[in-house]
């Protein structure tokens, strides 16, 4: 069963509380209770599309050994990874986003993961079924799914995740994630993002995928 790397990645790093850490950590934030009406709104938001691609992707971002290019935002930091010794996942790439005041203690993220398949015929949809429910578990049952459907990606489909979840004692965090399978290998793109920013990370995040190019 395939296993959702990079939402686990996040979960550690959200839960470690490393004072030097990149990523998101909720201890930071006020825990409070996530209203129903806010997340219709936001449901509605996610599933009809009603958002505008920022212009200002100036950086690139290429890959040689998976063959693709994505860009990203200028003042962003990007950080590559290596593949994990004896795994079959590789986080190839992570993106930063920039602090915003002095007294910021998170970052905003988006990471890239690659994953072999176990079966070169697995299908998106077996991938996505499992993917799902690998996703509950890592929540136990903080989980709300805003939107789980497939989407066009160039010439590939892709399914498409957004969901906000809570570990532990922390805040609301929201995800959003899209998967596709190329080559024998699963590619995980995944946004996290604090719950009261995530509006305008989710319009970087599609943005960026909206400039994906594959080499052929």
């Amino acid at each position: 069963m395939p296993r959702v790397f990079p939402v686990l990645t996040t979960a550690l790093a959200l839960l470690a509380g490393n004072p030097g850490s990149t990523l998101i950590r909720p201890a930071h934030i006020s825990p409070r209770s996530i209203r129903m009406q806010v997340l219709q709104q936001r449901k509605d938001s996610v599933q009809n599309g009603r958002y505008t691609y920022p212009a200002a992707l100036q950086q690139i971002y290429r890959n040689n050994q998976y063959g693709f290019s994505v860009r990203y935002p200028q003042a962003w930091t990007m950080q590559e990874s290596r593949q994990l010794k004896g795994s079959s996942l590789s986080t190839i790439v992570l993106f930063l986003s920039p602090l915003e005041t002095e007294k910021d203690a998170s970052r905003e993220n988006i990471n890239i993961v690659i994953e072999n398949l176990p079966s070169a015929t697995m299908t998106l949809d077996a991938y996505t079924e499992a993917a799902l429910e690998n996703e509950k578990a890592v929540f136990d049952g903080q989980y709300t799914v805003l939107a789980s459907h497939d989407i066009p990606l160039g010439d590939m489909t892709a399914h498409r995740l957004a969901f906000i979840g809570r570990i532990g004692d922390g805040g609301p965090v929201w995800f959003e994630q899209i998967w596709f399978i190329r080559n024998g290998a699963a590619h995980v793109w995944t946004l996290a993002a604090l719950e009261g920013s995530s509006d305008r990370y989710a319009q970087i995040f599609r943005g960026m995928l909206d400039t994906i190019a594959f080499r052929l």
